[in-house]
């Protein structure tokens, strides 16, 4: 699963800067975020929108011993993503493409004939 260094790669990558300053540009536009949604909903552009909702308090189990709990009211942090469907950028030259595209699998290889024939004589009972 990517994380914030593979974001902060992509970052540098298509900016300019370097993977450290692109790392902290990361962090900070995470940690912006997670500031603003407690003042109310952040829409992200076409990512979609981060919103603080309130957990009621609720009954719970604890799954070892199976002891009834009661877990304590929270806020959370969700978000949502927008419906619209991402738009990717297309590879800039046609050899980059064929650079991604998948290697066939070899295709399989024949049995050898002595023991396809051995296979064959067993299944008509013969040894």
């Amino acid at each position: 699963m990517p994380g914030i260094g593979d974001i902060a790669g992509k970052v540098a990558a298509a900016t300019g800067l370097t993977v450290a300053a692109a790392k902290d540009a990361v962090n900070a536009t995470l940690v912006s975020i997670k500031e603003l949604s407690l003042e109310g909903t952040v829409s992200a552009g076409p990512l979609g929108t981060f919103k603080v909702k309130q957990r009621d308090e609720r009954k719970g189990r604890n799954p070892q011993t199976g002891k009834e709990l009661i877990i304590a009211a929270k806020e959370v942090l969700t978000f949502k993503p927008t419906d619209k469907e991402v738009v990717r950028p297309k590879a800039a030259k046609a050899g980059k493409a064929a650079k991604a595209a998948p290697a066939k699998a070899a295709p399989a290889k024949a049995a050898p004939a002595k023991a396809a024939a051995k296979a064959a004589a067993g299944r008509r009972g013969r040894k």
